[in-house]
């Protein structure tokens, strides 16, 4: 009876999780409202002027935030717990997004520090504790969900209890889709302490709520300020190509609009931090060891030990726990691997700061038709979660290597070939349909990064020192962030839009001939 009432209360704190991240998952939204705050700024506050290629430092600032706190929440959950950290957390991204009812008034710059970074602080504080608690429920079956099916696709997650140990099993899924659906940044050794056995069913539905916030909240956004799907029609002397709303009634809603998401976001928060508990100790599963990690003989580059015989063999579905090495992050620093894995993620990085900003001012220029944008922009946000178990299934099936360099491709396609979007007036549905897909696309392409690279550190450098040492490999996504607002806002008004979309993929393509030059192996002498 204990353990059965143990179960349903660790669904209930599931279930938290998956609200205090949906309210997360709402920073992919910020596209969505880009045209009606810089609208709204350019009509009612200051500067004037303010443009689409200057208001993506406001994205830019969200991931920077993000990426400064996540490691603190992880160290904050510590201190008082999973239940308040997200709390915590989460009432600083919400009072970031209800400040700006003020800060709307005053300036873009005062809005940089409340929806800007304030926003991305307190997302990055509650993004962890949610997942770790999650994760702690639930070990009394061995077997864990043996499947899960997103985008047509089959993922056997009943590998993840093994390999999240690092545990060289026969076909090595689980790690990758153990971490697939972590999102861009986490503390790994949280996570590597409690290892229950249906983590990867846990994980997945706690940020399932990562692309849920965007799917209704952009709808949200767009019902309450334009019912009447009006279109923007004022266009920038400067820059013909950029159309902004001067309609006073949608305008008169953008500063309220704020105060009620702030509110709705702190409510589902309280709600969702409320069911969230740790489980009582025995309900916990205790760690386990696993395979040593060591240096190969080349220089700069990193093997597994591939010491096999038929014993080994013979062990595979019982493997004997035995110490492991892992490098520190003093270790990994000297390797070529690590800045190699630095710069693929910074120059992809780039991309997602461009597309994630603008891609509905884009959409304008061609679909007169904000509800249908709305619509595209929630269902990108799903593609941006869904996508990344398919992109762990190419890292388990070929790897890391062979994946990353065909996410670039997949990125450069699209990105390179979404100018060819007709306008609507020409090709009718036909422009609705290619938008729909090509931005579709954009985000099931680029949201690979957020599970291939957590893999490639854990798997490159051993799980010991992965928060650390993901951590080092994730400054690059706030350089990214500050980069790509520069590139845009310098950039964008001499290259328009079919050079900025060059730009962006001739990033994405170095990253992709980096890739083709990474070497590290497994303990069998495959890539990572």
């Amino acid at each position: 009876m204990a353990v059965s009432m143990g179960k349903y209360r660790g669904w209930i704190a599931v279930l938290g999780g998956v609200l205090v991240h949906l309210t997360l998952g709402t920073i992919y939204t910020s596209a969505n409202m880009n045209p009606y705050l810089t609208s709204y700024i350019r009509e009612r506050s200051s500067p004037s002027d303010l443009t689409y290629k200057v208001s993506v430092w406001l994205f830019s600032l969200q991931i920077a935030g993000l990426g400064l706190s996540m490691f603190v929440g992880g160290y904050i959950s510590r201190r008082i717990g999973p239940r308040w950290t997200p709390l915590l957390g989460g009432w600083l991204m919400s009072a970031g997004v209800a400040l700006t009812y003020f800060t709307v008034r005053h300036s873009f710059y005062a809005i940089l520090a409340t929806y800007g970074l304030m926003f991305g602080l307190g997302i990055g504080i509650a993004y962890t504790a949610p997942l770790a608690c999650a994760m702690k429920w639930m070990p009394e079956k061995k077997r864990m969900v043996d499947g899960l099916v997103l985008a047509g696709a089959r993922f056997d997650f009943n590998y993840w209890f093994n390999i999240s140990h690092l545990q060289w099993m026969p076909e090595r899924k689980g790690l990758v889709n153990g971490l697939v659906l972590a999102g861009p940044r986490f503390d790994f050794n949280y996570w590597f302490d409690w290892m229950p056995e249906r983590k990867g069913l846990v994980k997945g539905l706690v940020l399932a709520g990562l692309g849920g916030g965007s799917f209704i909240f952009d709808q949200v956004q767009t019902a309450y300020l334009n019912p009447n799907n009006l279109s923007p029609d004022v266009e920038d002397p400067e820059d013909p190509s950029s159309k902004y709303f001067d309609n006073k009634e949608i305008l008169d809603k953008v500063p309220v609009c704020f105060l009620m998401l702030g509110g709705t976001y702190a409510a589902i928060q309280l709600l969702g931090a409320l069911m969230i508990a740790d489980p009582p100790e025995k309900l916990q599963a205790d760690p386990e060891k696993v395979d040593p990690l060591v240096r190969s003989p080349s220089e700069g580059s990193l093997n597994f030990d591939a010491q096999e015989d038929s014993s080994v063999l013979n062990e595979r579905l019982v493997p004997k726990p035995i110490e492991r090495r892992s490098l520190s992050p003093g270790q990994m620093l000297k390797t070529r691997e690590f800045y190699m894995l630095w710069f693929m993620y910074f120059l992809n990085g780039n991309a997602v700061t461009f597309i994630s900003t603008l891609w509905k001012a884009f959409g304008q220029t061609k679909i007169q038709d904000d509800h249908f944008l709305a619509l595209v922009g929630a269902f990108s946000a799903v593609l941006n979660s869904a996508g990344r178990p398919f992109w762990g299934w190419m890292a388990d099936r070929y790897s890391f290597k062979v994946s990353l360099m065909g996410l670039c491709t997949s990125m450069i396609f699209f990105t390179m070939t979404l100018v060819a979007v007709p306008d609507e007036t020409d090709a009718g549905v036909g422009s609705k349909v290619m938008f729909f897909i090509w931005v579709c696309g954009i985000f099931g392409s680029f949201c690979g990064n957020f599970s291939l690279f957590p893999t490639a550190t854990a798997k490159t450098f051993g799980p010991d020192y992965v928060a650390v040492n993901y951590g080092l490999v994730c400054t690059c996504g706030v350089v990214s962030s500050i980069t790509g607002g520069i590139i845009t806002s310098a950039l964008m008004s001499a290259l328009g839009w079919f050079g900025m979309f060059s730009l962006v993929s001739g990033l994405t393509l170095i990253s992709g001939i980096i890739a083709f030059f990474f070497k590290a192996k497994n303990a069998e002498g495959r890539d990572v």
